[in-house]
């Protein structure tokens, strides 16, 4: 599986009021549960979450909309990260 990469704006709530910041993710190949693991290629405020590793709806669709959570892992663990995608 090729890795994929997307661009992301993260926001602090469920509602998608209060946004953090911008970057790209990009597909591990990693899936579970029904989740996809993605890893942080850029962020634009903060740099120590580049390389992190974080997991997504496997459904989640990069329209640029939709609001998602991530998780530590496979669904369980939510991180209080809540992101919109879109295809870069």
């Amino acid at each position: 599986m090729n890795p994929e990469i997307y661009n992301f704006t993260s926001y602090s709530d469920d509602e998608g009021t209060t946004e953090w910041g911008t970057g790209t993710v990009e597909t591990t190949g990693v899936t579970s549960n029904g989740y996809t693991q993605v890893q942080v290629k850029t962020n634009s405020t903060d740099q120590t979450f580049v390389g992190q590793k974080f997991y997504i709806a496997s459904d989640a669709e990069a329209d640029g909309t939709t609001l998602y959570p991530l998780y530590s892992d496979a669904g369980t663990t939510a991180v209080g990260i809540y992101v919109k995608i879109s295809d870069e």
